[in-house]
């Protein structure tokens, strides 16, 4: 009797030693079915997040000068409107860079009838055409800068010391006049008012 009891003890303790380790693998499965799943979770993360990007603005040049003076230069160099130019060439490039002709007209002669020379006034600049409608002379009498910083109100020395003093003295006009290639540049004093000071400067071909 002894025997079978301890049999049956025997029996008892493996059956319930097997539902032990059956709790324990199951148990075991959901720990790592959490780590697989934690893991999962932070691989699809890393697959998600986006790396961190330095995004540069890209760099907008301020024009620190009005349109026309870009067009135009005493020396006839880096600039777009020269001398010479037939009017539908002007007209092309004062559409292109968004400059208003905001005036044209005829000129006259003594007697006050049209004489065939067309000039256009824009904002700061005056543009002149000859008979054949070819661009003869560019007058500007703002406070627009000569390419070397010339400009309205300035003195009889600042021109010196800018351009030198090579230059033609016109009387008539009040005009010292530089001759640079195949064009006149000339600087007007005392058009208002007689203090010395510059009043204009042009851009003129020979007659």
């Amino acid at each position: 009797m002894k025997g079978i009891k301890f049999m049956k003890f025997k029996v008892i303790s493996l059956i319930f030693l097997l539902i032990i380790m059956s709790q324990v693998v199951a148990c075991s499965s959901k720990t790592k079915g959490v780590i697989d799943n934690k893991a999962m979770l932070q691989d699809q993360t890393k697959l998600t997040v986006s790396p961190k990007v330095t995004i540069t603005p890209q760099c907008t040049l301020s024009p620190t000068i009005t349109p026309e003076i870009q067009l135009i230069s005493e020396s006839g160099d880096n600039c777009m409107l020269r001398l010479g130019m037939t009017m539908e060439k002007v007209k092309s490039i004062l559409k292109e860079t968004n400059v208003i002709i905001t005036k044209k007209y005829q000129g006259e002669d003594d007697n006050n009838k049209p004489n065939g020379y067309w000039i256009w006034d824009t904002k700061d600049v005056q543009l002149l055409f000859d008979l054949d409608k070819c661009l003869y002379e560019i007058d500007v009498y703002s406070n627009l800068p000569t390419a070397l910083g010339l400009r309205k109100g300035d003195t009889l020395q600042k021109m010196h010391a800018l351009y030198g003093k090579e230059n033609k003295y016109d009387k008539a006009w009040d005009m010292y006049i530089y001759k640079i290639k195949n064009h006149n540049f000339g600087v007007v004093f005392n058009l208002d008012n007689d203090d010395g000071k510059v009043s204009g400067w042009e851009l003129f071909l020979d007659n």
